[in-house]
């Protein structure tokens, strides 16, 4: 697709100079068209992944700087051991800062947190 797209914008301009590469190419250009259109749909499948998995770090993000205002509120400020033990550890910075590596170990103590206090 990709490589018959620009063969098709070669042939539209007309350019003799092109055209004339074109020509010379062609048989080389048609044994690897296959492949090149292959490694255009694979890049484009790893960007639209890692598009989707910032995307949810980042949502993430969102809903644990919401659970820190709630973790403050309900236990009376970021000196409880709730917030400094169990949510908190290492501060906020460790959720800001997190990346996929990390998302895991994070992502089991928010879980643990809210189930332990969901009800509090």
């Amino acid at each position: 697709m990709f490589v018959k797209d620009i063969i098709a914008r070669i042939i539209l301009s007309g350019d003799a100079k092109l055209l004339a590469l074109l020509v010379d190419t062609d048989p080389i250009v048609e044994l690897y068209s296959d492949e090149i259109d292959l490694r255009a749909s694979n890049m484009t499948a790893q960007r639209i992944s890692t598009y989707m998995k910032n995307k949810v770090l980042s949502d993430y993000q969102t809903e644990v700087r919401g659970l820190q205002g709630a973790v403050i509120d309900v236990f009376k400020g970021k000196n409880s051991m709730q917030y400094t033990i169990e949510a908190f550890p290492h501060k906020l910075s460790e959720y800001s800062e997190m990346t996929e590596f990390t998302a895991d170990e994070l992502f089991a103590r928010t879980k643990d947190f809210t189930n332990k206090y969901g009800t509090h």
